[in-house]
């Protein structure tokens, strides 16, 4: 072999070490470069510290202004003079880091325009109540236990006190979110669920199929959709019957997901919680499950669905 050839080889071999270098560095400066102009990653998604995040898209102006016309819509057809009404309204986790640089929503827009097409109704800010630890890490729904902020700011407004320390924790290990499942991650945190002796004795019979089942669908915790514990998943109408309710006061819950956990919460103060999804029914046919009388009648809902009220039947 040849001294020229010799070289040439040895010239190679770097080349081709160099490349393996760079190669090898693409996925880390790929990565870097996305933290530093604020973009999700290859799935979609972006980090803060312990919690993943998914962009919800820009403030849909079109979509926010539906969500007042339809609400004052459902009251105006379908409740009676005698129910007592309220809304509040859950804000995307995003919330609580909207000054990381990522993208949200105009908060205070959305805020402002809900609050003025509503502007006969009474109105509960749950934000105070709740914090980034508020949610899943993995997940984009709130966790349960933390809600007991919550629950004493909607009984200030609705007028009832329940005793949150008569809850007891069931924890679960292995939750994984439908983030963490989305970026194909391993990534696992604790699910917990709340009992008390309501819960334990109360059902929810889906109106629909007639079907009865308990409060916590603890067979849903083995399947990809864990968060379905609560009352079973997404329904069009649901109703809970509390056999040890002392008073007779009933709630009509107008609800997306995150009203699944809620839900069971607010089962001392009611004998009978009847739960609406209007991704899943129709406005017009509400009427003929549910009889409106003098129930008091909330509407939680979260942002993105506020957003995007367009889902709204």
């Amino acid at each position: 072999m040849t001294k020229r050839t010799k070289t040439v080889i040895a010239a190679l071999c770097a080349a081709i070490a160099a490349t393996g270098v760079i190669v090898a560095l693409l996925p880390w400066a790929a990565e870097n470069y996305r933290k530093s102009k604020k973009l999700p990653d290859e799935h979609g998604l972006y980090r803060i510290g312990s919690h993943i995040f998914e962009p919800l898209g820009s403030y849909n102006e079109t979509g926010v202004a539906y969500f007042g016309k339809k609400l004052n819509r459902v009251r105006q057809e379908l409740l009676t003079e005698d129910n007592k009404v309220y809304y509040a309204l859950v804000p995307d986790k995003a919330y609580f880091v909207q000054d990381s640089g990522y993208p949200v929503y105009d908060y205070e827009t959305m805020q402002r325009t809900v609050k003025t097409a509503l502007a006969d109704w009474q109105r509960i800010d749950l934000t105070s109540a709740l914090a980034l630890d508020s949610y899943y890490a993995t997940d984009p729904h709130w966790r349960q236990e933390k809600l007991f902020g919550a629950v004493k700011e909607l009984g200030y407004a609705m007028d009832f006190n329940i005793d949150t320390t008569q809850f007891s924790p069931v924890i679960t290990d292995g939750f994984i979110g439908g983030y963490a499942r989305r970026a194909e991650t391993a990534e696992q945190e604790a699910l917990i669920y709340l009992t008390s002796e309501e819960t334990e004795a109360a059902s929810v019979e889906n109106i629909e199929t007639q079907n009865k089942q308990p409060v916590y669908n603890t067979a849903a915790l083995k399947s990809k959709n864990a968060y379905d514990v609560y009352l079973g998943g997404a329904a069009a109408v649901q109703v809970m019957e509390n056999p040890h309710a002392e008073t007779d006061r009933e709630l009509v819950l107008f609800r997306d997901s995150f009203g699944s956990s809620l839900a069971p919460l607010l089962l001392p103060a009611y004998s009978k919680i009847t739960l609406v999804d209007l991704r899943y029914i129709a406005t017009d046919l509400v009427k003929e499950y549910v009889e409106f009388t003098n129930q008091d009648v909330l509407f939680v809902y979260s942002y993105w669905v506020v957003n995007n009220a367009a889902m709204l039947r």
